[in-house]
């Protein structure tokens, strides 16, 4: 729609641009006949009138189409330019398991490889107290940033805990800049705007997955452990038959 639009514009302006020049060229080779020749008002044209805007009429219809072809061959190299880029997205996520822990997300959504991707905060993140030991602020991941992100590559990491972010007042909204190249060099910038406000006051379903079997089962472990350990010490401590 957007393709039909430019073209149609661009077509009304070159008549309006060669329109009164053809006029002028018309009436000065073609003689008038009965009714003098209004070079805008086509009922005024005879039949030498018409044969001479032939030419003029197939050279506009050919500018058109070879216009429309440019702006289709502009518009798929755009497309396709767009479709083999890069695409690299930062957010907060609540972790699957753990509804009130927020997660930290890097992720390169596009077609192709990222690189030097940068992160930039505004203002700087801030974690809670029991969330400081981790080291978060300190990572190589935002001071330094990701040499190499492969398409579909996703870094995920703890950032902190909801319940103590509210408890703390910390800032529960962010600017999040991200600057990055392709392979051809070309730079760019996405801009997001990192919200925690939506995870205040939301209630969640606990569900039992992957994480919680293998929870149970450390803890059956170490109560196995336990077992035999007592096991032993009383068969120890039997006297022989």
């Amino acid at each position: 729609m957007r393709i039909a639009a430019f073209w149609v514009i661009g077509l009304a302006e070159l008549v309006l641009v060669l329109g009164p020049a053809v006029g002028r060229a018309l009436m000065r080779a073609v003689p008038d006949g009965p009714e003098p020749m209004v070079w805008y008002n086509p009922f005024t044209w005879t039949a030498v009138h018409w044969t001479a805007v032939a030419p003029w009429a197939a050279l506009l219809v050919a500018a058109s189409a070879a216009l429309l072809v440019v702006g289709q061959i502009r518009e798929a190299r755009k497309l396709r330019l767009e479709q083999a880029q890069p695409f690299v997205m930062v957010d907060f996520e609540r972790h699957p398991s753990v509804p009130f822990i927020i997660v930290l997300v890097v992720e390169n959504l596009g077609a192709t490889a990222a690189f030097d991707v940068r992160l930039r905060f505004t203002p700087e993140l801030q974690v809670s107290s029991a969330q400081r030991a981790a080291k978060l602020l300190d990572s190589s991941l935002l001071r330094n940033g990701i040499p190499t992100m492969p398409p579909r590559k996703r870094i995920d990491t703890v950032f902190d805990s909801m319940r103590e972010q509210l408890d703390e007042g910390l800032p529960q909204s962010y600017q999040a800049v991200v600057e990055y190249r392709d392979s051809a060099y070309r730079t760019y910038r996405e801009t997001y705007i990192l919200d925690l406000a939506w995870a205040a006051g939301l209630t969640y379903i606990d569900r039992k997955d992957i994480h919680n079997v293998a929870e149970h089962l450390r803890i059956i472990r170490g109560e196995l452990k336990v077992l035999n350990r007592e096991l032993a010490k009383r068969r120890s401590f039997e006297p022989p038959a």
